[in-house]
């Protein structure tokens, strides 16, 4: 019987020896994977790995360990059982090839395995970005998190497109196919150059040049009712002051706040749209002598089965100029402090625009 399992990996071209220690030394973990990690990396120690802004931490046990070549991490989720990961190294070329096989609570076909694929996806994104441009540096992030009912493909429109992206994050600029160049200029006027490392069905990661660092605009589902939307940053330039970190994470909060509204003024109106449609169906089901169709969903709306209303198109087009007026209307009253943070020209001065070299 086939195990489930999750199967990702990555080509650096970092070492298998560097790549080894930046999956067991404690320090080199908490510059990418995690905040902070304490434990013995040895055969048979345990790594205690912790999450700061999710207040949550796991011990993962290291059953095996072969330098620069497997890496063998397992932990017991309360409830749901032993998550194994298995990490494999092997010489590509000048470089490495990185296995990563999780197998356990979350893995395919299991709750929670299109989160945990997209999961692996990121951070062997970030491992990569990590080995090849910013190895033993220290970094310092920023972090915003909200609640909001998106769906994946409506969430990657606000993402990556630029229409999507002036509503909420930037006044130019797209995000195109993994390895094509990133310009964005976002709305507060802070230049934002790098490349596409990662893309997923509802989360990217992009190198940011002048905070010598990357962005990550994620998502997760916990249940259909728990879902969130976050902005993550890593900076690994010193020169740049906790000051200024800090204005960019206010700036992130306003503009993630901005994206809520849209989203939750989006899904408000298809709701609308919804219960409207079907009361049409049932006056008409009423008229004719018909039975009412138990469910008639206005598109975009996730549903296990529904009848659709033969006015689908204009019901689309009525709940998306709905979407847009209660949008409008709601960052209205938001946009005397929307976007009210700019970066002055002097905080400018402390970015560094030269491309990332490998360390």
């Amino acid at each position: 019987m086939r195990v489930p399992e999750i199967r990702r990996h990555i080509i650096t071209t970092a070492s298998p020896e560097r790549v080894f220690d930046a999956w067991t030394e404690p320090d080199h973990l908490a510059r990418w994977f995690c905040d902070k990690v304490v434990g013995w990396p040895g055969y048979g120690g345990t790594l205690t790995m912790t999450w700061e802004k999710f207040n949550f931490s796991m011990d993962y046990t290291l059953p095996t360990i072969i330098p620069h070549k497997k890496v063998i991490m397992k932990s017991l989720i309360p409830g749901l059982g032993m998550q194994t990961l298995n990490i494999t190294l092997r010489p590509y070329g000048t470089g490495c090839r990185v296995e990563i096989v999780e197998t356990g609570p979350g893995a395919e076909g299991q709750e929670g395995a299109g989160d945990a694929k997209s999961g692996w996806e990121m951070s062997l994104a970030m491992l990569k970005t990590y080995l090849e441009n910013f190895w033993g540096k220290n970094r310092r992030t920023f972090f915003t998190i909200i609640t909001a009912p998106y769906d994946d493909d409506r969430l990657m429109y606000y993402y990556r497109q630029a229409e999507g992206l002036q509503t909420w994050l930037t006044k130019s600029g797209a995000i195109g196919e993994v390895g094509s160049e990133v310009k964005l200029r976002l709305a507060n006027g802070m230049p934002l150059t790098g490349q596409v490392m990662a893309i997923t069905s509802h989360e990217l990661i992009v190198t940011w040049k002048e905070i010598t660092g990357f962005l990550e605009l994620k998502s997760f589902t916990g249940s259909a009712e728990r879902k969130a939307i976050l902005i993550r940053g890593s900076v690994y330039d010193a020169n740049i002051s906790q000051a200024l970190i800090d204005k960019i994470n206010q700036f992130m909060e306003q503009a993630i706040g901005r994206l809520h509204l849209i989203i939750k003024s989006e899904y408000e109106a298809r709701l609308k749209a919804e219960e409207e449609a079907r009361a049409r169906a049932a006056q008409e089901a009423q008229k004719s002598g018909l039975q009412t169709p138990a469910t008639i969903h206005a598109p975009g709306l996730p549903q296990e089965s529904a009848a659709l209303s033969k006015n689908e198109e204009e019901d689309d087009l009525q709940a998306q100029a709905r979407a847009k007026e209660l949008a409008a209307k709601a960052l209205a009253e938001e946009e005397t402090r929307l976007f009210g943070l700019t970066i002055d020209d002097q905080d400018l001065d402390l970015f560094n625009p030269a491309p990332l070299q490998e360390s």
